[in-house]
């Protein structure tokens, strides 16, 4: 796996053994693509993706409520996208006009 990633070993087993606080964000690229993992997933769980609620609040100077609606909205998004089949296409017109 190491060698499809373009990795050493020893990273790929500082990876898995958490010694590596947070690996670089294109040897992590990598190894998604090797693993044939989501990328996002990966980035996720080794701490390159920040919580979106407090980012929220930081970037944008939004108030707790806020950024739960955003929050919230995003997950409504992120749902309908799985039930759709993730097309990128709108179905209507009226969701081509939104």
């Amino acid at each position: 796996m190491a060698v499809r990633a373009g990795v050493s070993k020893t990273f790929v087993y500082d990876v898995e053994n958490g010694t590596v606080p947070i690996p670089p964000l294109p040897r992590l690229r990598a190894l998604a693509r090797a693993l044939d993992l989501d990328e996002a997933e990966l980035l996720d769980v080794a701490g390159h993706l920040p919580e979106m609620g407090p980012y929220l609040r930081a970037k944008y100077d939004l108030p707790e409520p806020s950024a739960e609606q955003v929050e919230a909205f995003v997950r409504f998004i992120q749902q309908r996208a799985k039930e759709e089949g993730g097309r990128d296409e709108p179905s209507t017109d009226t969701e081509r006009a939104a």
